[in-house]
């Protein structure tokens, strides 16, 4: 189970999505619920796109993928820097965590 949090909703209120992971590294969207009080956005294993929990070259198809098309509820953990969307911005820092800095 992946969990991130999300100051943008539509309501100015932080929600949490969760993605549910089904074992073999696939993972479908678990819902989004809203969280009372306030909260920086953060997400545990970020850049960890093919599931098997460390950042390697293995995740880079899902990483373009997620910066070609953000929709997907997997994009979610491919938004390094916690801005709510994939972009360019993301891309030192998955660079980063492929070299392990």
């Amino acid at each position: 189970m992946i969990v991130g949090f999300n100051n943008n909703s539509n309501n100015g209120q932080p929600n949490m999505r969760v993605l549910l992971n089904d074992g073999l590294g696939i993972l479908t969207d678990g819902g989004s619920y809203l969280v009372p009080g306030t909260m920086q956005t953060q997400s545990i294993a970020i850049g960890y796109l093919d599931g098997d929990g460390i950042v390697d070259l293995g995740d880079l198809p899902g990483f373009v993928a997620c910066l070609l098309d953000p929709a997907p509820a997997l994009c979610l953990i491919a938004d390094m820097n916690g801005d709510g969307s994939p972009d360019g911005l993301d891309i030192p820092l998955f660079v980063d965590a492929l070299l392990g800095r």
